[in-house]
């Protein structure tokens, strides 16, 4: 059940099938780590943070060894603040979720699916897989695309109720492999891209671009080594940047574009 420690939750050796029962894991100080897939079951929104003591800097880590499955309910990670230097990494997909909130100074995530808003804040954030979503995907920090390719889907149930892709923060490709697609469905009002920050950069660019979008889109400058794709984005397009370049491949733009970089 629920578990307050002063200084770490090591489940590090719970190498087996590990259920949840609480809806509290709070470590004032100190890491919390487990070792073998997570269940949750505690019928309730899941809380597991680090740094309670909010009166110092964290360095903690919060580590998921393995997959995670959310049990239906929503789930927040936390080592205090974005700001902070602490980690959180969940090293395998994160399944059947009602929403999820991860909060530390590094963020590292495989896949991560779930019904409502996933929200991940962090000054490095780390994309190993794809993020789906049948509401709203929010990232704020720095992101990185690890994963080849790497689909951020905020409509995956196909309904158009507030469906939403947002990404504030440079976007970056360290292999330069990484097909990125973001998809926030078709609706004319409700589906909406916006990215404040760079997606690529000169001798970093992404693999390509596709943006799906029947509302509103605006991004920022994008370089991408083999296309930039917006003829999905049928509705405003709004150009924050002032270069759009793939070195091979296609560009092309679906709905009205105004320029405003």
């Amino acid at each position: 059940d629920d578990v307050y420690a002063l200084s770490g939750i090591d489940l590090s050796g719970a190498t087996g099938a590990i259920t949840l029962n609480g809806t509290t894991y709070r470590s004032d100080t100190g890491d919390i780590s487990f070792g073998g897939a997570v269940t949750l079951a505690g019928g309730g929104a899941t809380t597991i943070s680090s740094n309670d003591d909010t009166g110092t800097t964290s360095t903690d880590t919060i580590t998921f060894s393995s997959t995670v499955d959310g049990g239906g309910q929503s789930l927040t990670v936390s080592t205090e603040s974005a700001t902070d230097s602490g980690t959180v990494t969940i090293g395998g997909a994160l399944t059947n979720t009602a929403s999820v909130d991860i909060d530390a100074g590094t963020v590292n995530v495989d896949a991560v699916t779930s019904a409502g808003l996933i929200a991940l804040d962090g000054a490095a954030i780390n994309l190993n897989g794809n993020l789906t979503s049948n509401t709203q995907v929010t990232l704020t920090g720095a992101v990185d695309l690890l994963g080849t390719p790497i689909t951020i889907d905020s409509d995956a149930d196909t309904n158009g109720t507030t469906s939403g892709v947002t990404i504030t923060g440079a976007v970056t490709d360290t292999g330069s492999n990484s097909a990125l697609t973001i998809d926030a469905g078709t609706h004319t009002t409700n589906s909406t891209v916006s990215v404040t920050g760079a997606i690529g950069t000169t001798g970093v660019e992404v693999s390509s671009l596709t943006v799906i979008a029947g509302g509103t889109t605006g991004v920022d400058d994008v370089y991408a080594l083999s296309g930039i794709d917006l003829s999905g984005a049928t509705g405003a397009i709004t150009l924050n940047g002032t270069t759009y370049r793939s070195d091979t491949g296609d560009i092309s733009f679906g709905g009205a574009v105004t320029l405003a970089g």
